[in-house]
């Protein structure tokens, strides 16, 4: 994750958050998660204030962290009643509340209002399934220019967008390798120019669309050299 100005965020499995200069790739600071002894974090969110949010999956929450590293909360505990969580993977800020998805078999979105990052429970949406506004692991969140909630259905092999209350706008893209597919959508963002954003982990590439879904193209393929990608899994735009 990117903070905007100069760090970068990166967790890994050995279960620590290191801080890089996005500019020289410097070592920064890293900090220690609390437990990983049953599992590993699978995504983190900088938030506009310099905040920090990872999605603690195997323990059924978020952590909440400053940019120093110092623990300011804790959202969630691990079960699937409203405003608990079962393997938390994406995160994602959209105005001033938390977006959190979560798979396992109990596939969702849940929203808390996290204005001041203490979050209280909205709402949840979504449930397991192929069916329009369902979910088959949903890896990844991001927030798109039009204000609406962009979803990584990952093994549904798609992205879905919903409005900030959960109700269901639209999905595209379909399984497969070729031109204007998806293999295992694992990470989303939107650039710039307003493009989303979409890494395929299947694919080893990265592939562009526009919000409503039209494919623009794509970039990358299977390799260890500069330029190609080895099962990619997260990206910071």
């Amino acid at each position: 994750a990117w903070d905007g100005k100069r760090t970068c965020y990166v967790i890994d499995k050995t279960d620590r958050v290191q801080a890089l200069d996005v500019e020289t790739g410097a070592f920064l600071r890293l900090w220690h998660l609390p437990d990983i002894r049953i599992g590993r974090p699978q995504r983190l969110h900088c938030a506009p204030d310099g905040g920090l949010y990872v999605a603690d999956t195997h323990y059924g929450r978020v952590l909440h962290y400053d940019a120093q590293g110092n623990l300011l909360g804790i959202i969630g505990s691990e079960g699937t009643a409203p405003g608990q969580m079962y393997w938390p993977t994406g995160i994602c800020l959209l105005g001033a509340d938390l977006f959190v998805s979560e798979y396992g078999g109990h596939d969702r979105v849940q929203r808390f209002a996290a204005p001041d990052g203490q979050a209280r429970f909205l709402q949840a949406f979504g449930s397991h399934g192929t069916e329009p506004g369902r979910f088959m692991r949903p890896q990844a969140l991001a927030a798109g220019p039009d204000g609406n909630l962009y979803v990584a259905d990952t093994a549904n092999h798609r992205i879905q967008a919903f409005r900030p209350d959960g109700a269901f706008l639209r999905a595209f893209g379909e399984a497969g390798q070729g031109r204007g597919k998806l293999d295992y959508p694992f990470d989303l963002g939107f650039d710039r120019k307003g493009r989303l954003v979409v890494v395929e982990n299947a694919t080893h590439r990265l592939s562009f669309w526009t919000p409503e879904g039209t494919w623009l193209g794509d970039l990358g393929s299977r390799g260890t050299r500069p330029g190609e990608l080895a099962d990619p899994w997260g990206m910071a735009i």
